[in-house]
């Protein structure tokens, strides 16, 4: 099993030894890079966790309606990160290409989000070429901008899907 409290432990030792001032210019920029990197693969590892206790009926036992009421409340996270894990932990697991840059800390949950939502969108055909041209790029992008690519990138393979979408909007005022 892995060792979260020995993670814990860890990173408490890091934050009372106060020695980021040690670091300067591209050493604090390489630092952040790494935390980010930390929270990524953590958050992938937390996802993977609420998967088996969905699996295993953890919510129904706690008396939530589905796992991210069980999320919310147990993590006391916002409600809208709840409803972005509890759909990766349906969504990731059709998303090799995707699980794999999150489990490595290259892309967010937030990206992984992006990536799945677009995904959803397109035909069943085109959803392995759109899932590998954003999961290209979503490492040097930041969610804004992936999100834009994968208006681009839905609209370049699925243009007939991103006209009835829009046309759609127009018609209920979004």
């Amino acid at each position: 099993m892995f060792d979260t409290k020995g993670l814990i432990a860890s990173l408490q030792a890091h934050l009372r030894e106060r020695d980021a001032y040690k670091l300067t210019g591209d050493g604090l920029l390489d630092c952040l890079r790494e935390h980010e990197k930390i929270i990524n693969i953590v958050t992938a590892s937390a996802i993977e966790v609420a998967a088996e206790a969905e699996a295993q009926g953890v919510p129904a036992r706690q008396g939530c309606k589905d796992l991210a009421v069980l999320l919310r409340t147990t993590l006391k996270i916002a409600p809208e990160d709840a409803a972005r894990r509890s759909q990766l932990v349906q969504r990731l697991p059709g998303l090799d290409r995707t699980r794999k840059k999150l489990h490595a800390g290259k892309i967010s949950v937030r990206h992984a989000q992006i990536i799945a939502n677009t995904v959803d969108k397109v035909p069943v055909d085109k959803a392995k070429k759109v899932e590998k041209v954003l999961c290209r790029h979503a490492p040097r992008l930041n969610p804004r901008q992936l999100m834009y690519a994968a208006k681009v990138a839905r609209a370049t393979i699925d243009p007939e899907g991103t006209y009835r979408d829009e046309k759609e909007g127009w018609r209920s005022g979004r």
